[in-house]
C-alpha cells in the first residue's frame, strides 16, 4: 500500500506542478499534512517515501519543463548557496568509505542533508498567485488537522495511530495534565511537528487575509484557518510552538492596526483562543516553562554539550546518518550505528558534515538574515515580514531542537518561505534589456545635473 500511495503522490504533484508552482505545492503540502497518519497506518518500507515522492514530482515538474525553467529566478547568490549546501554533503557521501557506516544509512543521511533544499529555489520562483493558492489550501488543511486533533482529544490517540515503530515516541509522550494524557499529534508523527507547522502557516494566512479585495467567504475561510492554527498550537501539548506563536501573534496584531476592522478581527480570534486555553488544563502545558530550573537544564543539555563540544570532537564529521535527530527508517534501524549528539540541529549538522558543513550553513544563515531585504511581491509585504520572523525564530531555536532540515512538511514550508525572501527581484516584474537600462541611466544622470533641477 505504501508503494501505491507514493506513486499517487508522485503523479499528482507532477501533473499539478506542471500546471503551476502553487498547485504543485498544494499537493506536496497535502501529502505532508497526512504523511504521519498514513505512514503509521500503512507501516511498510515504501510508506516512508510518500513525501519524498511528492517532492520529486514537483521537482521534475518545475526543473525540467520549459515553463518551469522560464519561471526560475535570476537569483545568483541563492543559487550559489544552494549549490554549496548540496555539494558538500554529496562530497561527504563520496568519502563514505572513510566512515564505518552502512552505505544505506549514509544515503538516508544524504537525503536529510540535501533532499529538501530545492524548495529554496522553488520559493524564489513563486508568484503572487502561487502564494495565494497555497494560503487557501493551508486554511483547509489546518481545519482538517484540527478535526483530527479534536478526535484525539476526546477519544485518545489509539483509534488514530496504531502502536508500532513509527508511533513509539508518540505513545511515550504521556505527560499532559499531570501525566494523564498524551500529547496530540493530529495527522502528524509528533506533537511538535503539528504545532510548528501550525505556526508556520500563519504568515501565509495572515498575509492573504489582510490583502485588499479578498472576498468575504475567502476571508472567513482564512480566519477559520488562523483560528485552527492557534488552537492547534496549544492543543498539541508541545511548548516550543507556543513560544513561536506568542512571538508571532502580537506582530500580526501590530500590523493589523492600520485598519480598525483588521485589528478587531485579530483581537476576536485571540480572545476565542484565550477562552479555550484558559479553561482547559490540557492546553496549558507551556506553563511548565515557569520552572526555571527545568528550562536551564533543558537548554544546557542541548547548547553546552551539543553545539560546542560535539562538532569539535568530530571536526571531519562522523559520517552521514550518524547524528541524533536524523530520521532512520525502521527497516534500516538494525544497520544504523549508535546515534551521536544532543537535541540540537546545529550539532546534528556539525556531527554529520563536519566543521566545513557547519560553517557553510552558518554562513548561509548569516547571509540570509543580514542581507538587505529586496522589495517583495506587491501586496505580500505583511506575509513577507512574518515569513522572515518565522525563519528567524526557527533557526534561532534550532540549538535546542532538531528537525529544521528533516521535518515533514515543516522543512519544505520554511525553505520555501526563505526562497520567497531570498529572491533578488520580484518575479513577474519585467526588467528592461541592459542597453535600455544603460540609456535610461545616462538620461537620468544628465537630467539630475541639468540647471534648475529641483527648483
Amino acid at each position: 500500500m505504501g508503494l501505491i500511495l507514493s506513486f499517487l503522490a508522485f503523479v499528482a504533484s507532477l501533473l499539478c506542478g506542471r500546471r503551476s508552482l502553487g498547485a504543485g505545492m498544494v499537493v506536496v503540502l497535502g501529502v505532508g499534512f497526512f504523511y504521519g497518519i498514513l505512514r503509521a497506518k500503512f507501516f511498510d518500507g515504501f510508506s516512508h517515501f510518500m513525501f519524498d515522492a511528492a517532492s520529486l514530482g514537483l521537482y521534475l515538474a518545475r526543473f525540467t519543463s520549459p515553463g518551469g525553467l522560464r519561471a526560475l529566478p535570476q537569483t545568483r547568490a541563492l543559487y550559489r548557496w544552494a549549490g554549496v549546501l548540496i555539494g558538500w554533503p554529496v562530497v561527504m557521501f563520496g568519502m563514505g568509505i572513510l566512515y564505518p557506516i552502512h552505505p544505506l544509512v549514509q544515503l538516508v543521511g544524504l537525503r536529510a542533508a540535501v533532499w529538501f533544499l530545492p524548495f529554496l529555489l522553488l520559493g524564489a520562483s513563486a508568484r503572487l498567485q502561487d502564494l495565494i493558492l497555497v494560503a487557501r489550501a493551508l486554511a483547509v488543511l489546518n481545519l482538517a488537522a484540527l478535526a483530527f486533533a479534536m478526535g484525539e482529544y476526546f477519544l485518545g490517540i489509539e483509534p488514530f495511530f496504531p502502536r508500532n515503530g513509527v508511533t513509539e515516541i508518540m505513545y511515550r509522550s504521556h505527560d499532559v495534565a499531570h501525566f494523564e494524557h498524551h500529547r496530540i499529534p493530529a495527522t502528524f508523527l509528533a506533537s511538535a511537528a503539528y504545532g510548528s507547522v501550525m505556526v508556520g502557516t500563519i504568515p501565509w494566512l495572515a498575509g492573504r487575509w489582510q490583502m485588499p479585495g479578498v472576498a468575504l467567504l475567502e476571508r472567513g475561510l482564512l480566519s477559520a484557518g488562523l483560528l485552527a492554527a492557534a488552537l492547534g498550537t496549544f492543543l498539541c501539548g508541545s511548548r516550543t510552538p507556543v513560544v513561536l506563536l506568542l512571538v508571532t501573534g502580537p506582530i500580526v496584531a501590530y500590523h493589523f492596526r492600520v485598519k480598525l476592522r483588521y485589528l478587531i478581527g485579530a483581537l476576536v480570534l485571540a480572545a476565542i483562543v484565550a477562552y479555550f486555553v484558559a479553561g482547559d488544563e490540557r492546553m496549558q502545558r507551556f506553563t511548565t516553562l515557569e520552572d526555571t530550573d527545568m528550562v536551564n537544564d533543558r537548554v544546557a543539555q542541548s547548547a553546552n554539550v551539543g553545539f560546542l563540544e560535539l562538532p569539535l570532537e568530530y571536526p571531519l564529521g562522523a559520517g552521514l546518518g550518524s547524528a541524533w535527530g536524523t530520521s532512520i527508517p525502521a527497516f534500516l534501524a538494525h544497520l544504523a550505528p549508535p546515534a551521536i549528539g544532543a537535541e540540537n540541529e546545529y550539532a546534528r549538522i556539525g556531527i554529520e558534515q563536519g566543521l566545513v558543513g557547519l560553517t557553510f550553513w552558518l554562513g548561509f544563515l548569516c547571509w540570509f538574515f543580514c542581507r538587505r531585504r529586496r522589495a517583495l511581491l506587491p501586496g505580500w509585504e505583511l506575509g513577507g515580514k512574518l515569513m522572515f520572523i518565522y525563519a528567524l525564530l526557527i533557526w534561532g531555536t534550532a540549538w535546542i531542537a532538531v528537525g529544521s532540515l528533516t521535518a515533514i512538511p515543516g522543512t519544505s514550508i520554511i525553505l520555501f518561505q526563505m526562497g520567497v525572501l531570498g529572491r533578488e527581484r520580484a518575479v513577474g516584474v519585467p526588467v528592461p534589456p541592459r542597453s535600455v537600462r544603460r540609456t535610461a541611466g545616462r538620461l537620468q544622470l544628465a537630467d539630475s545635473t541639468s540647471p534648475g533641477r529641483g527648483t
